[in-house]
């Protein structure tokens, strides 16, 4: 993105009050959509609730159906996602993938992806190895096979060189989906 409208971005940004940009800063690792339920863990729920009506009145996101958000602009919300010193992008990931780990505890298969996701960027290596392998096995099950194979590509990558079986399995798993 262009420098000035970034620099654009992150002055809207600035101008809301600290506890609501903190609330933005947070949504932005959670993707262009999100689940309230999700960001109120990571945030603080009666911090959220208190505030959420100040972030919807400052046309930063806008509900798409019960308790799912969405940023209007993906640009503000990679802005706000940039602005963040990696560090805390991590925690931020970190504190993710704890809390779809909570809301999701009775189903987490169909999160897969998105836990996979929060577990690469937390720097979670177990985590990110067991969720790529679990999203790369429903991918497969839906016959999307470049998603498969990406998955199981990515998880390889988590798993060390001396683990053989393992490392066999999820070849073996990468290469029934070619």
């Amino acid at each position: 993105m262009p420098a000035d409208v970034r620099a654009l971005l992150i002055a809207r940004i600035d101008q809301f009050p600290k506890q609501i940009k903190d609330i933005i800063l947070s949504a932005s690792a959670l993707g262009r959509e999100f689940d309230l339920q999700v960001l109120g863990m990571i945030v603080g729920d009666q911090n959220l609730r208190d505030n959420l009506g100040f972030v919807e009145a400052g046309a930063v996101w806008v509900e798409l159906d019960d308790g799912r958000y969405m940023f209007k602009n993906n640009l503000l919300k990679d802005a706000a996602y940039r602005m963040q010193i990696h560090t805390r992008r991590q925690e931020l990931h970190v504190l993710a993938l704890n809390a779809l780990e909570q809301v999701y505890a009775e189903d987490l298969g169909p999160h897969s992806f998105e836990l996979a996701y929060h577990a690469e960027q937390g720097a979670l290596e177990d985590k990110a190895c067991r969720y790529l392998q679990n999203a790369g096995d429903l991918a497969a099950e839906s016959y999307n096979n470049d998603l498969a194979i990406d998955a199981f590509s990515r998880a390889l990558k988590f798993i060390p060189e001396d683990a053989l079986e393992m490392r066999f399995s999820v070849i073996k798993r990468r290469e029934k989906t070619c």
